[in-house]
Parts: structure tokens; sequence; C-alpha cells
């Protein structure tokens, strides 16, 4: 996989940085291959069936959008007119030739929405896996 913009290999948000924009050849379920890539930048432009955005290192794209792709406006499905130049999006597609499918676009975060959500209630209890006959509790 080739990661554009964390500086070196790394997950997305790992200690190598966010990624603002990648490709990947993977291979199908039926032996043939596909290109997917994702981007994190603010919308450009938005034409009738394309968008085009652009991270924060200078990478634009422009993306089909169609009844196909599925769309999330801070958290709810939304529509392509909901979507306005300046927003941040995250899109989710496919290559092919020169062209690139928005599989999905994710327009905004959901209200109250925590990247990282950090469990306060403590570390979990270990539980028993003994019968409880085995605990000197009766079963019935």
């Amino acid at each position: 996989m080739r990661l554009h913009g964390s500086g070196e290999p790394g997950a997305p948000g790992g200690p190598a940085g966010r990624v603002l924009h990648s490709e990947a050849t993977v291979q199908k379920p039926d032996g043939t291959t596909a290109v997917v890539v994702s981007q994190t930048g603010d919308i450009t432009e938005i034409t009738g069936s394309t968008i085009t955005v652009k991270s924060s290192d200078g990478f634009e794209a422009t993306y089909t959008v169609d009844k196909n792709t599925r769309i999330s406006i801070n958290g709810t499905d939304g529509t392509a007119s909901g979507m306005k130049k300046g927003d941040t999006v995250r899109v989710f597609g496919t290559k092919s030739g020169s062209s690139t499918h928005a599989e999905a676009v994710m327009d905004g975060m959901p209200s109250g929405f925590m990247m990282f959500r950090h469990d306060r209630r403590g570390a979990p209890q270990p539980q028993s896996t003994a019968p409880s006959s085995a605990l000197g509790r009766s079963s019935t």
C-alpha cells in the first residue's frame, strides 16, 4: 500500500501521523484486482456528478458521485446536495483507469463523536469458567 502525506509508513492515526490520502491494489474474492483510494480534505469544487477534494498537503483528486455513492453528513444519511464547497470530507473510492468513483463520502462527524474513547469504568474483571457446582453454588 502506498501511503501519501504521512511521511513514512504507518497505520491511519498511528505513530507516523494521519493518512491524508492513499491508494492500494487489493485482490477481490473472485481473484481479480481493484484499486481502492481514500482521501481526507476540503471540497474545492462540486458539479452535478463530481466533487473535487484537496488535502492539506496540496494533493487534489476528483471523484464521480452518483446514486450508488453512500453519503453521510454529520453521521446521518445524506445526499450530494447536502455537501458544499469548503466542507472537510473523507472519501473512499475505487479507481478505474483515469476515473475515480466515490463509494462513500463522510462530511462532518456525528454530534458528540469522539475518535478515541477511553473506557473510564476500569479494567474488565476476570470471569470464572468453572461450573456453578464447583464454586459451591447450587444450580437449582
